[in-house]
């Protein structure tokens, strides 16, 4: 198991209970699959912009890895103020 901070960038709703994200670690991108992105204690966790601690399986075959990510820094209340993302 492999654990390093991420930025998060993208997120996206898949199936009844997952999500498919996208972070910027110090390696590159890497895209993976989270479940439970649907519960309480998930979702505010995958706005775009946080800062958290990625830890992922390496895949196997073609499927994607599986990750699991803790707040580090939240970044939700910079992207309710625009204005604030510019400094």
């Amino acid at each position: 198991m492999i654990s390093e901070p991420a930025l998060l960038l993208t997120s996206r709703f898949h199936s009844e209970n997952g999500a498919i994200i996208r972070l910027l670690t110090e390696q590159g991108l890497l895209t993976g699959y989270i479940q439970g992105a649907h519960s309480r204690y998930r979702r505010p966790l995958l706005f775009v912009g946080n800062y958290v601690q990625a830890s992922w399986r390496d895949k196997v075959g073609r499927s994607l890895p599986s990750i699991n990510i803790e707040l580090r820094h939240s970044r939700g209340l910079i992207m309710e103020h625009p204005l604030a993302a510019l400094f």
